[in-house]
């Protein structure tokens, strides 16, 4: 879920091994108002972790990442 107070227009999705290389990565799509999905193409290690960053209509660019 992406919400912000002007408008979300992008969702990037990244998923990094635990030494921090990029295993895949790219653009998520607007599923519903604030919902936004992304499918995997191949199965992440343990020690993966998640990278989003949503941008929005002024070009504000916000990153949150889950291991």
């Amino acid at each position: 879920m992406a919400v912000d107070d002007v408008q979300v227009t992008q969702v990037k999705v990244s998923i990094l091994d635990d030494t921090g290389a990029v295993l895949e990565e790219g653009e998520a799509v607007q599923d519903g108002d604030s919902w936004w999905s992304y499918v995997t193409t191949a199965a992440a290690g343990s020690g993966a972790r998640v990278l989003v960053t949503a941008r929005d209509l002024p070009g504000n660019v916000v990153e949150m990442a889950w291991t």
